[in-house]
């Protein structure tokens, strides 16, 4: 809680508010150029983000370990130890023409609990859906949904699975995870989207009821190099009975460079006001690795 509490001073110390248009930026974002090697440091679900964006054909992966759905569990069960994704979901597609389609729970899973409530958060490629191409080779993605949540409200013992909504007038989603609870037990989630417009963007969803329903996201700003997203939730500095929600990101450029930035609601995550807090130029030592 002390570490909380010092990230919110630090972070509202920091906070310097620059209203400025938004620079019109030009993919491929997200490499870094150092002697003579292009490094791609995107994470899983912004790489998928901007292969979807460009219109590139995504292919299944060249084979599956089971040929169906499996019910065996992932990890090893130990003692009260109870897997919270749902094992149904491990290599849940087969089409006719490709190869059995691998779902999997990857990246960092991250949880916050209130009470018997526990929210646990990660990345869930089941709720990637594609089918086979009517017109010719290739697939057709149906659904992209990778933000993926397990709620349990009677502290562990049984767990629900399912996928955060998207925005207004979108259901995608690109997971990077981060979950954040305030001291009146909303819990915040912050994850990689897209707009109903295509352009990537950082989203906020909130739970009031314990992480069994959750609302459609707000954008926090609309960012095509937005990647890494992480969130906090602690009281204003100021307003010492508000708790103010704190969104933080990489922002890939694209002469190379790389800028953190981060959004502050101050009324429950309805609304945002966003600053770039640290935008150094891009470092042209290929000796110097620069990723923020």
């Amino acid at each position: 809680m002390q570490c909380v509490r010092i990230l919110v001073c630090v972070f509202a110390f920091v906070w310097v508010l620059i209203d400025a248009a938004a620079a019109q930026q030009s993919p491929p974002l997200g490499f870094v150029n150092k002697l003579g090697v292009e490094i791609d440091v995107r994470s899983a679900g912004r790489i998928l983000a901007d292969e979807l964006a460009a219109g590139r054909v995504i292919l299944p992966d060249a084979a599956s370990p089971v040929a169906g759905g499996s019910a065996v569990p992932q990890i090893k069960l130990r003692g009260g130890n109870r897997q919270v994704n749902n094992p149904a979901n491990d290599y849940n597609q087969n089409l006719s023409r490709v190869p059995p389609i691998r779902s999997s729970h990857p990246e960092r899973g991250v949880h916050s609990r209130m009470g018997r409530n526990i929210v646990v958060t990660f990345n869930d490629s089941s709720g990637l859906h594609v089918s086979p191409n009517p017109a010719g080779p290739g697939l057709i993605v149906d659904r992209v949904q990778l933000s993926g949540l397990a709620t349990s409200n009677d502290g562990g013992q049984t767990w629900t699975t399912g996928y955060f909504p998207g925005s207004a007038g979108t259901t995608d989603t690109f997971g990077d995870p981060s979950i954040a609870l305030d001291r009146h037990g909303v819990f915040s989630f912050a994850n990689l989207t897209a707009d109903s417009t295509g352009h990537g963007t950082i989203q906020v969803n909130k739970s009031t009821d314990g992480g069994k329903t959750w609302s459609p996201g707000v954008i926090v700003q609309v960012d095509d190099g937005s990647d890494k997203a992480w969130i906090a939730v602690g009281p204003d500095p100021i307003v010492k009975n508000r708790d103010n929600v704190y969104v933080t990101w990489t922002s890939f450029q694209s002469d190379g460079s790389c800028q953190l930035r981060g959004g502050r609601s101050t009324d429950g995550g309805v609304t945002f006001k966003t600053a770039s807090l640290y935008a150094p130029p891009a470092d042209p030592d290929p000796t110097h690795p620069q990723i923020a």
